[in-house]
């Protein structure tokens, strides 16, 4: 989020309104608004909350990238339901039409995560928004504020991971404290590996599709700082 514009947006919102009015308007409490109109950046949620009432497009708040006013629904709402193989649904949205309260909008990056040689991140701009049930990500643990989506790309972690899945990062989580999926960064490539810590400080990387030649890579401890942990992928979705 581009947190030294959003207050700037957030003004011209208010335009010439009272902050009391705006705030109720906005379904968000009066200290806490004059908090976001002095500089503090509003969590992922809230935000997607004063854009629906305001009508405005989330991605605009959040980054000011793209136009301001939302589309219409028809244009947006629904677009292209997917699923996973258990039932669990979201919705891809192209502005911040989230209708229903039970759902929580998280930023997919532009950025794809590599289940393959790797993809040189180009940035982390969002790309768009997807709404998951609130409940799903509560099951999961996930604070929304802490969370983002990833595109994967290539077949190194096949089974688990799949071209074109979309995985659910907790970037709160960036110590490999057990063995687990991750999304990392090294050599300047974003990669979604099994990552498993070793008695000797050093990391093994784990490719899963071990059939198309994958091989693990070590991770001495001596160079554990040159690899960055995004975040926990705590789960996974794919086109039915």
């Amino acid at each position: 989020m581009d947190h030294t514009g959003v207050t700037a947006r957030l003004k011209e919102l208010l335009g010439e309104d009272d902050v009391a009015g705006f705030a109720r308007e906005c379904g968000i409490k009066d200290g806490t608004m004059r908090q976001y109109l002095k500089g503090s950046v509003p969590g992922l949620d809230k935000a997607a909350q004063i854009a629906l009432a305001k009508r405005v497009n989330l991605k605009w708040l959040a980054t000011g990238r793209g136009p301001r006013d939302s589309l219409p629904e028809e244009a947006t709402f629904p677009a292209e339901e997917q699923a996973e193989p258990r039932g669990v649904r979201f919705m891809r949205i192209a502005g911040n039409n989230a209708q229903d309260q039970d759902m929580v909008l998280l930023p997919r990056l532009s950025i794809e995560a590599s289940a393959g040689q790797g993809i040189v991140p180009a940035g982390e701009e969002i790309e768009e928004f997807l709404a998951f049930k609130a409940e799903f990500l509560r099951h999961l643990g996930v604070n929304p504020q802490n969370a983002h989506v990833l595109q994967i790309k290539g077949d190194s972690m096949y089974p688990t991971f799949r071209d074109y899945d979309v995985i659910i990062i907790d970037a709160s989580l960036i110590e490999v404290r057990e063995e687990g999926l991750y999304t990392i960064v090294y050599d300047d490539a974003v990669f979604a590996k099994r990552v498993q810590p070793l008695r000797d400080g050093s990391l093994r990387i784990v490719s899963d599709n071990k059939a198309a030649g994958y091989v693990d890579e070590i991770v001495p401890a001596s160079e554990r700082h040159t690899l960055k942990i995004v975040g926990r992928i705590r789960g996974v979705y794919r086109n039915l």
